[in-house]
């Protein structure tokens, strides 16, 4: 086993687990938060994101670094190999700029709320939370289709 063949594994792995994961608060939490009265939404995003983000932040960091250090290891390599790595580090890198940009403050903001008295704009921010975690989902699912597509190219 080379060290590609290590960096490939942990790209795949750590890709497919954030791609997985937004793929799961996507389709299965977000509609059932709002299927709930609000305070049990304020704490279902509470707990839920206190929970994830202990092991997304890792994981996307560590997806997007493995494939840079593969774009490098792979400079003689197959053209289409070093494309599909670059798309998928793009996407991963947005997920990156989203994710601390936009929704990981409105996280802390919203683990200070009481689930009792949110703020009078808590289903705008809430609303606006839930389209960023959309287009996260979407460019994790490209990353992680991307990173497939070099591993096979390679």
């Amino acid at each position: 086993m080379t060290l590609v063949d290590v960096l490939r594994f942990l790209n795949l792995c750590m890709s497919g687990v954030v791609a997985g994961g937004m793929v799961v608060v996507a389709i299965a939490i977000l509609p059932a938060r709002r299927q709930l009265p609000t305070a049990s939404a304020v704490v279902l995003h509470q707990v839920t994101t206190r929970n994830i983000d202990r092991l997304m932040p890792l994981s996307t960091v560590l997806s997007g670094v493995t494939a840079v250090l593969l774009i490098g290891a792979l400079s003689g390599g197959s053209g289409g190999a070093r494309t599909s790595l670059v798309v998928g580090a793009a996407a991963t890198a947005a997920i990156v700029l989203l994710s601390v940009g936009l929704n990981m403050p409105v996280n802390r903001r919203v683990a200070r709320w009481s689930p009792e008295a949110p703020p009078a704009d808590h289903e705008a921010v809430l609303t606006r939370w839930n389209g960023v975690h959309r287009a996260r989902s979407v460019l994790a699912v490209v990353a992680l289709a991307a990173y497939v597509i070099a591993a096979i190219a390679e």
